[in-house]
């Protein structure tokens, strides 16, 4: 089988985290937090230096304790829009590539006016100067940018450092979160440099941690309420909410098992492996539309390619062409909408959803060049 689903999940693991999965009950297992014995010990130090490697990898080095766990992205996500006091879905602006994850918590807020969508171009791009002209005739001023670092759609990485100056230009003091799902780790974020106060990321895409792990950077954790409440093993004579980080975020039983896979996962992430994406993926993305005669959906510039796009066939569906990739040719993608109704509009798509082809760095070029040999006979062996 060759997998190109990995913007679901990604697949394989590194060796060692199926090890360590494999025999993390070979001795007793407590509780992060609470437990004293040695493995449990062991593996809650690890939960603590994957807080250091995700601080550094979006340019918070020395801010682990501003990473706060949850179970995936969309907990994330929900945190800081249900958290922030008061907040009107009129008052958030969002990027024009958003996901669900994002979308239906803004949408849910309440019952007032729609949010502002940012301009975009044609594949997808937010548009800076249209940004900047719209935000000099808001009558509303906007307290939340929500910003999908990198689309599920087409692979688009948007100008992160171009959309927050823009905003802040007009409105200096709106708060930024940014979907870093599909982004890490493969695009360059700085939370520091760029002035971002919250981050949503998630475990089992492109960091190749197991399902059921994500995790929220909060630059000020006074700036949000928690989303849930109950024991953190901190200061459990109180019974206010705790103001320390991480605990102010994370109460209940951790994902000790999951977290620390994750953490060996990064020690142990396939660096040598070249990743497959920017120019090399674009012309790959090239040929299928003007050798074989896909419709393709990608960035418009090479430098903004991450490793995934979408394609759809002159005739059929996208149901059907990804069907016959699986039996006829063992090729894994996905089809559909993929849960971003908003970005399939912006992309034209929405009627017709897309079959998507996402890369991990266990992907060679061997496995693109049988991909569009399947590719070629599906379309009737052009």
């Amino acid at each position: 089988m060759i997998y190109f689903d990995n913007a679901s999940t990604s697949y394989p693991k590194p060796e060692a985290h199926c090890r360590h999965i494999a025999h993390i009950y070979d001795f007793p297992l407590g509780s992060y937090g609470r437990s004293r014995d040695s493995h449990t010990l062991e593996l809650s130090t690890q939960v603590e230096s994957l807080r250091d490697l995700l601080a550094s990898t979006i340019g918070a080095k020395g801010q682990g304790e501003q990473i706060c766990f949850t179970k995936n992205a969309t907990e994330a996500i929900n945190t800081v829009l249900k958290g922030l006091p008061g907040l009107q879905k009129r008052e958030i602006l969002l990027s024009p590539m958003e996901h669900n994850a994002v979308a239906r918590p803004v949408y849910g807020l309440d019952k007032g006016a729609d949010p502002t969508l940012m301009p975009a171009k044609s594949d997808g791009s937010v548009d800076i100067a249209a940004l900047s002209e719209l935000l000099r005739s808001q009558t509303t001023a906007p307290r939340l940018c929500v910003i999908n670092g990198m689309s599920n759609i087409n692979g688009l990485k948007q100008d992160i450092a171009a959309i927050v100056s823009a905003v802040r230009t007009c409105y200096p003091h709106c708060a930024f979160l940014l979907d870093a799902a599909q982004a890490l780790p493969y695009m360059h974020i700085d939370v520091q440099a760029w002035g971002i106060d919250y981050v949503a990321i998630t475990g089992h895409k492109g960091l190749l941690g197991p399902v059921g792990t994500g995790a929220l950077y909060v630059r000020d954790p006074l700036s949000i309420t928690p989303l849930m409440r109950g024991g953190t093993g901190f200061r459990s004579e109180e019974l206010a909410d705790t103001t320390h980080m991480p605990e102010r975020f994370e109460s209940g039983t951790m994902n000790l098992i999951g977290l620390s896979a994750w953490y060996v996962s990064l020690k142990h992430y396939p660096c040598e492996r070249e990743l497959i994406e920017g120019a090399t993926l674009s012309n790959f993305i090239h040929r299928l539309e003007h050798e074989l005669g896909y419709r393709t959906f990608a960035a418009s510039e090479s430098s903004k390619q991450g490793p995934l796009f979408s394609i759809l066939p002159r005739q059929g569906s996208a149901a059907t062409l990804s069907d016959r990739l699986y039996y006829d040719f063992g090729i894994t993608t996905r089809f559909g909408i993929h849960c971003a109704p908003l970005a399939h509009r912006t992309l034209g798509t929405i009627n017709t959803g897309t079959v998507r082809i996402s890369l991990s760095p266990y992907n060679t070029t061997d496995e693109l060049s049988e991909l569009y040999e399947a590719l070629r006979i599906c379309n009737g062996g052009l």
